[in-house]
């Protein structure tokens, strides 16, 4: 009940933004919405969202982005490469003929900011109509820079999850270390990791997808795919994997994960190991 409040209240700020012809939400805009001229309305400066987002105040900025705004400029300087190779302007249009009839002139490009930005509400769960609106784009425009986004996230190395390897013991007895110092009198040691499950919701599969979509029905009343991931003390990912369906039990999830078949094939050196629940 609470997150259909908050998308409501959410839908109906974009409701507000769009009939007064006032911008609301984002104070880097330049003119206003004219009915004579609907051509004009939400012209943005996008190159103003660094400003803005400082003057957000770093609590504020966590609650949009899920991040400080120091980890979010560290995010966009490892995402620049690639994100710059392509440009997404704030319109788009069918021609170039269409474009030159346009009064638009001197289109703003989207900034890798603002992409990452928007990448980021759309990751959280937010509605594409309210990020685009938030941000002063077009619902095509929020599409292009949102798979720029996801494209640059799969191609940047310094985002790759790996855990160490299982004969690093320097690595490992740092992990564990982690976990001592958040137990009672550092009772608790020794431990590299926690495993869990979670199922990722999807569509409905159907039969060109999977000659088995019934496997990816879940016991929940939707489908979805089950994803075996391990974290450290600091709730940081170190692994995950995403080999089974929905239907999954948990247990038998992780006996398909690539760590599991060399932890069988060459154990862990050490004293070391994971915890989970009872479910494995």
């Amino acid at each position: 009940m609470r997150a259909q409040s908050t998308r409501k209240r959410a839908r109906a700020v974009a409701a507000l933004f769009a009939l007064t012809g006032h911008y609301l939400l984002y104070p880097g805009c330049v003119g206003k919405y004219s009915t004579a001229d609907t051509t004009q309305e939400f012209r943005y400066q996008c190159s103003n969202f660094v400003p803005w987002a400082r003057g957000m105040g770093d609590a504020v900025f966590r609650r949009y982005y899920h991040m400080p705004f120091g980890a979010f400029q560290r995010l966009v300087a490892w995402l620049r490469p690639s994100m710059e190779k392509t440009s997404v302007s704030r319109c788009r249009w069918n021609s170039e003929a269409q474009a030159a009839r346009s009064s638009w002139r001197n289109v703003t490009r989207i900034t890798v900011e603002m992409k990452v930005a928007m990448g980021l509400r759309w990751l959280a769960g937010g509605a594409y109509q309210d990020i685009a609106a938030f941000h002063g784009v077009l619902i095509t425009s929020f599409w292009r820079a949102k798979d720029d986004f996801m494209e640059a996230v799969h191609e940047c190395k310094e985002l790759d999850i790996t855990f160490p390897a299982l004969d690093d013991d320097d690595a490992l007895q740092e992990l564990a270390d982690g976990f001592k110092a958040l137990s009672m009198k550092g009772l608790f040691s020794d431990c590299i990791g926690t495993i869990d499950g979670i199922l990722i919701q999807l569509a409905a599969v159907m039969e060109r997808d999977s000659s088995q979509p019934i496997k990816f029905y879940t016991r929940k009343g939707s489908y979805a795919l089950n994803v075996q991931a391990i974290a450290d003390s600091r709730r940081l990912f170190w692994y995950f994997c995403v080999n089974c369906p929905g239907s999954t039990h948990d247990s038998v999830a992780w006996m398909y994960t690539k760590l599991f078949m060399q932890l069988e094939k060459h154990g862990i050196i050490g004293k070391y190991f994971f915890v989970a629940d009872a479910a494995y």
